[in-house]
């Protein structure tokens, strides 16, 4: 009936109104049952709300949604007890009190946010470094590739019969890590694909000086659950550089210049330029405005014959790219014969961590 009423009520309006107004009066009436009917949707769905907001109140001031959650609290609790985490001393039974109850629960919550990741995977080899360092052994499922080599890495002997991955998706799912280490730069589409499947990745930023490096290690040793550590390592870092500042205080200061293939050099305002500076050395590349990173020419380097020419992690392996020719040129040679060439192993200062130590020993004992 509903369905006629509807179908000739058009042609009423048309033969008494007229077409045009008739199909207007329409309109307006569909308009109109329109929004009563959607105003009755809306009240159903506050009227939900309320009732569902109303058993709500009404379960938890009688404890019975707390004792519902008991046994989930229960097994939390005894999930952290074969982990070895914490366990709050408060559990949950039918006689505990509606405010004990909560405190239960977010006591057990918060052994569960403190605990320490489990298995962790570092898909960046400066990131390798940090992890071997900070975490327990029994925690880490994987490093990186580059962690074996003996040029990059300095802990290519601590690694020995630890999973080793190439960076890839279908290396890093199987092993089921709990947190996911990686640099800034590493592959954007393993790192896109991995947040996807909500793992829990983070990404270490390249500390840019000797105040970023404390950050960093303190950064990643709080991921790990390793404070402690962290704070150790940055003990050790500061005893070293204090160690330098009292070995050098009545020895004249000299010049110097860290060149890395293609004559790269770091400026004052990196770790690097900091180390050497440390170390004893006024950081050449600063008198032609290089703070960060920059190229200096074979001209600047002859005028300013520096007392030093640190060489950055260049070895045998690539002597014949021209990149690495350009540091053994003839002029260098013949205008600097009393200019000392230090070769600097990479994996002491490339990621700018804990290792940096080294460097600095390198430099002060020279």
């Amino acid at each position: 009936m509903a369905l006629g009423v509807l179908l000739v009520w058009p042609t009423c309006l048309n033969a008494v109104l007229g077409r045009r107004v008739g199909k207007f009066m329409f309109l307006q009436f569909m308009l109109l049952g329109f929004k009563v009917f959607r105003f009755k949707v809306l009240s159903l769905i506050v009227l939900r709300f309320i009732v569902i907001r109303l058993v709500s109140y009404m379960l938890v001031g009688s404890g019975l949604l707390l004792k519902l959650l008991m046994p989930i609290n229960v097994a939390l609790a005894n999930e952290l007890q074969d982990t070895g985490v914490p366990v709050t001393e408060h559990f949950v039974t039918e006689d505990t009190p509606v405010t004990e109850d909560i405190q239960a629960i977010t006591d057990v919550t918060k052994a569960i946010n403190n605990s320490k990741p489990q298995r962790v995977v570092s898909i960046n080899l400066c990131t390798d470094q940090l992890l071997v360092y900070l975490a327990q052994r029994q925690h880490i499922a994987s490093v990186s590739m580059l962690a074996t080599s003996k040029l990059y890495s300095y802990v290519w002997d601590r690694i020995e019969g630890i999973h080793i991955n190439n960076g890839l998706v279908e290396e890093i799912l199987p092993l089921k890590p709990d947190l996911v280490l990686a640099g800034r730069h590493t592959v954007a589409t393993t790192i896109n694909f991995l947040k996807h499947v909500d793992l829990n990745v983070q990404q270490i930023d390249i500390p840019q000086n000797i105040d970023g490096i404390k950050q960093t290690i303190i950064q990643v040793a709080d991921l790990l659950g390793e404070r402690e550590r962290g704070r150790e390592l940055i003990d050790i870092l500061e005893e070293k550089l204090q160690q330098a500042e009292q070995s050098l205080q009545h020895r004249p200061q000299k010049t110097g210049v860290v060149l890395a293939p293609n004559n790269f050099t770091p400026g004052t305002r990196t770790f690097k330029g900091q180390i050497i500076e440390l170390a004893g050395f006024r950081n050449i590349a600063g008198d032609y405005g290089i703070e960060w990173y920059g190229n200096m020419k074979l001209e600047q380097i002859v005028a300013s014959r520096p007392d030093a020419i640190i060489l950055d992690g260049v070895t045998d392996q690539h002597q014949n790219s021209l990149a690495e020719r350009l540091l053994q040129h003839p002029a260098l040679r013949r205008a600097l014969p009393h200019t000392q060439i230090i070769n600097m192993p990479g994996n002491y200062w490339n990621c700018g961590g804990p290792t940096i130590v080294n460097a600095i020993d390198k430099l002060v004992n020279i």
